[in-house]
């Protein structure tokens, strides 16, 4: 499934759609095929598996110009994406600060559902700037930007990566002082993590 999923996404950044297509297909009857033999899967899981497809739809759409048809997909992703983190109990939490402690993976931390909340948002930014729908745009960079700077810090790939599409943003808007801030502002997230040369 995971594998399928990447490849769609690969194929997409390529530019061959009707791999990716065909990825997406794949994703469907995996998925498909899993639910019909899952027993006692949690809810999250099931969640978490039609986020899965949500986002590589998405993604294809996004990449092949048809914006309209990935918002929607992202807005279902982010639906789903928040139905999990509602389920897990320690949302924004350290497992530490739990009464209760419990053994931690994938399926019951927040981490990766957070992480995975500010790519979507930053996707589906990408969507509504296709459209020219630019408040949109920047509000949902925004609140990629400020969930980033909560959970991992200014210096960070996350924070990075969304100050440079919200500068991205706020530039179609004409607003080219902020945008040039916000540019430095991710070359120096890029360059604080470690991820790009500072000289």
């Amino acid at each position: 499934l995971t594998l399928d999923k990447n490849l769609a996404i690969q194929c997409s950044i390529m530019g061959d759609f009707s791999c990716a297509n065909e990825k997406l297909k794949s994703v469907e009857n995996n998925i498909a095929q899993i639910k019909s033999v899952a027993k006692n899967v949690s809810v999250t899981r099931y969640a978490n598996w039609d986020l899965s497809l949500e986002h590589v739809r998405g993604f294809i759409f996004l990449s092949e110009g048809k914006f309209i048809e990935s918002e929607r997909s992202f807005r279902r992703a982010l639906k789903l994406n928040q139905d999990i983190l509602n389920e897990l109990k320690d949302v924004g939490g350290h497992p530490l600060d739990n009464e209760a402690r419990v053994i931690q993976d994938d399926s019951n931390s927040a981490r990766p559902f957070i992480t995975y909340r500010i790519l979507l948002l930053g996707l589906s930014a990408r969507s509504y700037l296709g459209q020219h729908r630019l408040v949109e745009a920047e509000s949902q960079a925004r609140e990629a930007l400020l969930m980033a700077l909560k959970n991992f810090g200014p210096s960070s790939a996350s924070a990075g990566r969304t100050l440079a599409l919200l500068a991205s943003i706020v530039s179609e808007q004409g607003r080219q002082p902020e945008a040039v801030l916000l540019a430095n502002a991710a070359l120096k997230s890029y360059q604080d993590a470690g991820l790009i040369s500072s000289s």
